[in-house]
């Protein structure tokens, strides 16, 4: 990832991810990984064409694998 652009946070009682979001260069990386305490050693990333597809990507990554009802709170990068 060439500039990272935000980051974002889910937890629930299930567990904990991390996210990050950036420009690469065949557009905007989303990077996932596994952060809670019963690691479950999920890390992931792919290339999106928006940073608003990368955070609906990551989104559902965090509904689908902690709890349908969390939100990530997101952080924008400033320069």
């Amino acid at each position: 990832m060439h500039k990272v652009l935000m980051t974002g946070h889910a937890e629930t009682s299930l567990g904990a991810f991390d996210f990050k979001v950036g420009n690469w260069n065949d557009g905007i990386g989303l990077m996932v990984r596994d952060t809670g305490a019963g690691d479950r050693g999920f890390n992931g990333a792919g290339i999106w064409p928006t940073v608003e597809k990368a955070q609906q990507i990551a989104d559902q990554t965090a509904k689908r694998l902690l709890d349908p009802n969390c939100a990530i709170v997101w952080t924008a990068i400033s320069n």
